[in-house]
């Protein structure tokens, strides 16, 4: 069984991206830090 804590991906664009994945997950952003890194929680995975 594949178990995974995080994954980390660095994007030129940070608010499109976060909005990529809003739509993408079909989740809200957890937690963020202005523009240095957004979390999305999906389950036990952490984006």
């Amino acid at each position: 069984m594949l178990d995974t804590g995080s994954i980390y991906l660095i994007a030129r664009d940070f608010e499109r991206s976060v909005s990529f994945y809003k739509q993408l997950l079909e989740r809200d952003v957890s937690a963020q830090n202005k523009t240095r890194f957004a979390i999305f929680h999906v389950g036990s995975l952490c984006l």
